[in-house]
C-alpha cells in the first residue's frame, strides 16, 4: 500500500495509524490491546458501561435489532481505531478524567491537549487524536480571544458520539446517539456549544468576579502608605482586570508601561489584566497560594489599518517577565487563600508587598485611609 504523504506534510485522518499504535503496546507489553485498556483505562475509572467487544445488549440503545443496527459488528485488529461500546456517563467521567489528569501527569495532559497541525480552516487544527476548533466568543470586542474546544467524534451506521473538552473551563459535553435522525452529531454539537459555551463564559467570569473582585490595601504595622489595589472583571474583556494600582502615591500601571517600553511618557490609556498561570501551592490545612500574570498596555493608540501580514497587535506572550526588580518579575501576582478558598490578600513579588482583601461594608475604618487615593479614582471614572 502506497503512503498518502510524506511525514509531517499535511494532516491525514487514520484509523490505520492506531491500530499500528495498539501492536506497539502489545509488543511492548507482551499483553493484548483489549487487556491493556481494562487494565490502564476502563478499571481505574470505574466505567461501568464501556466494553472493546461483546457489550451485554441489556445495556445498550438499540431502536430496532441487534442485526438491523449492527450491535455486534465486530473490526477485528482494526477495533483500536474506534469501535467501542460506551455510555454517556461513562464518557463524561473520561473528559473529566483527562482534564483533571488522573491517570497521567498533568504536564503529559497539557502537551496532549495541543494542535499538532494546522488545516485549511484557520478556526480547525488537528490533534492527537483530537480535532480543535478555536472558537471566537466575541469577536468585536475580544478579537484576539478565542476558545480551544478539542473534540473527539464518532459515526459507525446507526451510532454517533461526540465528545469535547475546553480545558480553559475545565468542562466539556457528551453527545450520543442512536437510530436515524435529521441531524449529525456535528449539527447537535454545534446547538449545544452555542447555547453552553457562552454560558460556561459568564459562569467563569461570575465565579471569578466573586472570589477576585474587590479592594486590596496595605495593613499592619508594616504597611506600605497609600497604597492599595482594585480589581474587577469585565465581560467584553478577557481575565481580570486592575481598575488601579498604587503603590507608596506612585500609579504603578503607568509605571509598568513606562519600565517596559523605555520611555517617560504618559500612556494614552494605561491598562493592565491579570491572567491565571495555572501554578499553585497547596497546604495541608486547605490554605493555598496561586500564581497569576499580569499584561501592561497603552491600548489608547488606534489599530494598524489595512491587513497585518507580519505584525500583529497581540503580542504579549513576547515580554513575559520583561521588567525586574531584585530578580523577581513586575508582572506576577500571588494571591493567598485561606482554608474555607476565600483570598486573603495579593503580593506582587518585585515590591515584595501585601495587600489584603477589605470588606467595605465591615471596614468602616478603613474608609479615611482609602479615600485618599481609591475614592477619588472612582470619581474620575
Amino acid at each position: 500500500m502506497v503512503p498518502s504523504y510524506l511525514p509531517w506534510q499535511t494532516a491525514g485522518y487514520s484509523n490505520i495509524g492506531y491500530q499500528l499504535l495498539s501492536y506497539v503496546l502489545e509488543s511492548m507489553t507482551g499483553k493484548k490491546f483489549v487487556d491493556i485498556l481494562n487494565a490502564r483505562v476502563v478499571k481505574p475509572l470505574g466505567l461501568q458501561h464501556t466494553y472493546f467487544e461483546n457489550a451485554p445488549p441489556s445495556q445498550g440503545v438499540i431502536p430496532t435489532t441487534t442485526k438491523d443496527d449492527y450491535w455486534w459488528v465486530n473490526l477485528g485488529d482494526a477495533n483500536a481505531g474506534g469501535n467501542m461500546y460506551s455510555s454517556a456517563n461513562d464518557l463524561s467521567t473520561l473528559g473529566h478524567a483527562i482534564l483533571s489528569s488522573r491517570l497521567i501527569k498533568p504536564s503529559l495532559t497539557r502537551r496532549w491537549l495541543n494542535p499538532v497541525t494546522f488545516s485549511a480552516d484557520f478556526a480547525a487544527a488537528v490533534g492527537a487524536p483530537w480535532g480543535v476548533r478555536r472558537i471566537q466568543l466575541d469577536p468585536f470586542n475580544q478579537p484576539y480571544r478565542s476558545i480551544s474546544v478539542y473534540t473527539k467524534a464518532g459515526t459507525f451506521r446507526k451510532y454517533t458520539a461526540f465528545l469535547t473538552l475546553l480545558k480553559e473551563y475545565n468542562l466539556g459535553f457528551t453527545i450520543m446517539m442512536a437510530g436515524k435522525s435529521l441531524v449529525n452529531n456535528f449539527m447537535v454539537a454545534d446547538m449545544l456549544g452555542a447555547a453552553l459555551i457562552p454560558a460556561y463564559d459568564k459562569a467563569a467570569r461570575d465565579e471569578a468576579n466573586e472570589l477576585y473582585s474587590g479592594v486590596y490595601v496595605s495593613q499592619g504595622a508594616s504597611a506600605m502608605p497609600n497604597s492599595s489595589l482594585i480589581i474587577t472583571t469585565d465581560p467584553k474583556k478577557p481575565g481580570l482586570g486592575i481598575v488601579s494600582w498604587i503603590s507608596n502615591g506612585t500609579n504603578m500601571i503607568e509605571t509598568a508601561i513606562q519600565l517596559q517600553t523605555g520611555s517617560n511618557g504618559t500612556a494614552a490609556r494605561a491598562e493592565a489584566r491579570l491572567y491565571y498561570t495555572q501554578l499553585e501551592t497547596q497546604a495541608k490545612n486547605g490554605e493555598k497560594r496561586q500564581s497569576w500574570k499580569a499584561v501592561y498596555e497603552d491600548t489608547g493608540f488606534p489599530s494598524a489599518p489595512g491587513p497585518l501580514l507580519f505584525s500583529t497587535g497581540c503580542g504579549a506572550w513576547v515580554g513575559l517577565t520583561g521588567v525586574t526588580y531584585g530578580s523577581l518579575p513586575l508582572d506576577e501576582f500571588v494571591f493567598d487563600f485561606d482554608s474555607t478558598g476565600n483570598v486573603r490578600s495579593v503580593t506582587n513579588l518585585a515590591l515584595r508587598t501585601t495587600l489584603y482583601k477589605v470588606d467595605l461594608h465591615q471596614s468602616t475604618d478603613l474608609l479615611p485611609a482609602l479615600c485618599n487615593n481609591v475614592c477619588p479614582f472612582l470619581v474620575q471614572h
